[in-house]
């Protein structure tokens, strides 16, 4: 999973202010738990960058999605909110008090718009009189939906648009056979599947570079405590930063909230030093963390840590062979099941300390 994010202050309101009382509060960031977009404020939050900037932000709330995110991020003790471009333009060309104060996300890079395999449907051409499973009106998944179309020549109407309420409930519609298609975070695809139970139409490579995530505000937190706004972006900001330069340490920050929030079995380390096994065993969780390592050193090392089991393993295989070699080790352990999800985390080069640098979610399978 590999993500770009690059902040782009855009304050609306520029003068003094007073400090402020530090109120504990939540931040709503749209499908915060499916999609990694969101992954610097949950550094932030675990590294202490809001309350260092004197915020005291109790948690992350995962906003649905459209403009029901608006209106829940309007309504909230901060007048704060990451969402959805679409909902905040229509809300503003509707005259409701709500400004965009940064730009989050560039890209529409983590969502791919698939079909069930036996699925008629080929091209995005094909979408047309078809059914286009939805979160919510205006969400991320309507806007890739209306971009594929533009770039097909279909028009508005061409395509009906289908509220299903949650990503889960667009891929539930999917299966069931109640839409046609849908468009949903790389994560939730992973999780869910992958290739191996859909078929990706659009990917993110055919799809162009705009604003897809927003920071909006309310005029009333922009008048009134701009300094509150100002903070939420610098924190934000040295979430980003620290993910660019402690790879491993925010891959295993992320591989924990990924782990606890899709209900993946296990969780697979291939490590050198134990570094990252001990980043994540930091992290409360149910979910056991297999410390997969050549090193007789390193197994002993890593029963000290909370949630963390060593098992003995070198990597001899590449392409295809090292997943399934992983995979067969797990069932033979009898450590997973036969089709279970699991996350897998490492690096790009064999042997080298300190190198995790990616984060893998995999479904448990013997090769036949």
């Amino acid at each position: 999973m590999i993500m770009n994010p690059k902040s782009i202050i855009l304050i609306a309101a520029i003068g003094l202010a007073s400090i402020w009382p530090v109120d504990a509060a939540d931040l709503l960031v749209t499908q915060y738990k499916n999609d990694p977009s969101g992954a610097p404020y949950g550094i932030a939050l675990e590294k202490g960058f809001f309350r260092t900037h004197g915020l005291d932000i109790t948690g992350i709330i995962s906003g649905a999605g459209g403009g029901s995110s608006v209106r829940n991020a309007m309504a909230s003790d901060l007048g704060y909110g990451d969402v959805t471009a679409a909902p905040v333009i229509a809300a503003a060309e509707q005259g409701q008090d709500v400004k965009i104060v940064g730009i989050t996300s560039r890209s529409l890079a983590d969502l791919v718009l698939i079909v069930m395999p036996d699925s008629p449907i080929r091209t995005a051409a094909d979408l047309k009189g078809k059914k286009f499973g939805i979160s919510n009106p205006k969400s991320l998944g309507e806007m890739m939906g209306v971009l594929v179309m533009e770039k097909v020549g279909l028009n508005q109407g061409d395509v009906q648009m289908t509220a299903l309420g949650s990503l889960s409930g667009a891929l539930t519609a999917l299966e069931n056979g109640v839409v046609d298609a849908t468009s949903i975070p790389v994560i939730l695809f992973r999780t869910r599947g992958g290739e191996s139970k859909y078929r990706v139409l659009v990917s993110p490579k055919d799809l162009p570079l705009i604003p897809s995530q927003l920071g909006m505000a309310t005029g009333q937190a922009i008048k009134e405590w701009p300094e509150k706004l100002r903070a939420i972006q610098a924190a934000r900001r040295e979430g980003t930063k620290f993910i660019y330069e402690h790879t491993d340490e925010a891959i295993a920050s992320a591989v924990m909230y990924t782990a606890n929030h899709l209900h993946v079995k296990a969780i697979v380390a291939l490590t050198e030093s134990g570094s990252t096994s001990l980043w994540m065993s930091r992290v409360r969780s149910d979910i056991p963390i297999y410390a997969f390592t050549r090193h007789e050193a390193t197994r002993c090392r890593v029963t000290l840590y909370r949630g963390v089991y060593p098992v003995a393993y070198d990597v001899t295989h590449q392409g295809e062979a090292f997943y399934f070699s992983i995979f067969h080790l797990l069932l033979d352990l009898e450590l997973v099941e036969e089709g279970d999800s699991i996350i897998l985390t490492k690096g790009e080069l064999s042997g080298v300390s300190g190198g995790t640098n990616s984060m893998q979610i995999l479904r448990v399978t013997r090769k036949k």
